[in-house]
């Protein structure tokens, strides 16, 4: 009798132990599960990689390819410029330039100079008072040049391709300023379409700052905000930002250092 007894006794221990490491196990396992929906470092991950495909969709709404090429004169072409009046000369410019795109021409000091182009034949203003045997030519279907006036559209000094060099030119990304101001207005006017069309299905904002710098310091002189969809977040939502240094290139061809700062909640 007291054989049966303690067996029972053994049987009820045994099965308390049991229930034990099961309820440890379980107890375990809920550790596990919750440590891994609340660990830091995958939300983390997680919270970059949304920020990295934000970005990346923004700067590929608002870049444009353009084509740069450098027109270098010799001392010859003046001579023959002033023989075709003295106000314009033009070249014939190659098949490499798309024949649909526009031109615009930026001199030594980086100043835009008037110019119009009529199919293959490039016309520029030429300053017969100062010596300017360098240019840089910007070639994109986004830019509007400056134009010739009327009088000049013409003019008669075309260059003997012996007397120039004009390199083939580099394909180069950069900062749409036009295409910034229209996602501006998208993101004012149609943000839930916006966000469609850039497939983001979280909530963003972005700034696009033009810097300008001093030329013997280094400093920053002015600081503008050319392009802005400044959503604010809620209260107490987690926010991730990161600043993008960006080249920003004008509708005249003139770039500008520039910061995309964009955030993510």
């Amino acid at each position: 009798m007291n054989l049966i007894i303690n067996s029972k006794k053994n049987l009820i221990k045994a099965q308390g132990h049991v229930e034990m490491i099961l309820s440890f196990l379980v107890f375990m396992f809920f550790l596990f599960l919750l440590f891994s929906l609340l660990n830091p470092s995958k939300n983390k991950d997680v919270d970059s990689m949304i920020l990295d495909v934000t970005s990346n969709a923004i700067i590929k709404q608002i870049s444009s390819q353009f084509n740069t090429s450098t027109l270098i004169l010799t001392e010859e072409s003046g001579k023959e410029v002033k023989k075709g009046g003295g106000n314009c000369f033009f070249i014939q410019i190659p098949n490499f330039f798309d024949p649909v795109s526009n031109i615009v021409v930026r001199n030594y000091e980086d100043k835009e100079k008037p110019s119009s182009l009529d199919n293959l034949n490039l016309y520029i203003r030429f300053d017969k008072n100062k010596d300017q045997n360098f240019y840089r030519l910007y070639s994109s279907g986004d830019l509007e040049p400056e134009l010739l006036p009327s009088e000049l559209s013409r003019c008669a000094g075309l260059i003997n391709p012996d007397h120039y060099t004009l390199v083939n030119p580099d394909k180069k990304i950069m900062i749409n300023a036009k295409k910034a101001e229209e996602l501006e207005t998208d993101y004012s006017d149609n943000y839930l379409d916006l966000q469609q069309t850039l497939d983001i299905n979280n909530e963003f904002s972005f700034y696009l700052h033009e810097k300008s710098f001093d030329e013997d310091t280094g400093g920053i002189i002015d600081d503008q905000i050319i392009a802005q969809g400044g959503k604010e977040p809620p209260f107490n939502s987690q926010v991730l930002s990161k600043d993008i240094p960006v080249s920003i290139i004008k509708q005249d061809a003139e770039i500008k250092f520039g910061i995309l700062n964009i955030r993510t909640w």
